[in-house]
């Protein structure tokens, strides 16, 4: 993967609630500078991504203040592509998984978002 030097593809999904104020379909950071407890991420810990990789199009600067605004409306919008076949993401529990990158987009919604209520399939199996 070319990649300029000082950039990275691992970045923390938000919501901007100035456009997504719908409480379902908030990712696990926001941007209103109020922080959380492990009790408001009703979806819970370990079914809710806290970092994920972005293709290399997507990259920041590792040191600018920049990371990935997560889109109900096209969740899987610049995920993956350093592994052409899967998206790394870290959940809020401290795990790590490799989910395939054809992911269902609302699967991949249910893994962005921390209090949406949805229930991933039964053969989700990470």
């Amino acid at each position: 993967v070319d990649l300029k030097p000082g950039f990275t593809v691992y970045q923390v999904p938000y919501t901007d609630t100035a456009t997504n104020s719908d409480p379902q379909s908030v990712a696990l950071f926001d941007n209103s500078g109020k922080g959380l407890t492990f009790g408001e991420i009703s979806d819970g810990a370990s079914f809710t991504a806290m970092i994920l990789e972005v293709n290399p199009e997507a990259a920041v600067e590792w040191t600018k203040p920049a990371d990935w605004e997560f889109d109900p409306a096209d969740p899987t919008r610049d995920l993956g592509g350093v592994n052409p076949s899967t998206i790394i993401v870290g959940f809020a529990d401290g795990s790590v998984q490799r989910l395939p990158k054809s992911i269902d987009p609302k699967s991949m919604k249910g893994i962005m978002t921390r209090a949406g209520g949805e229930k991933l399939p039964a053969d989700f199996g990470y």
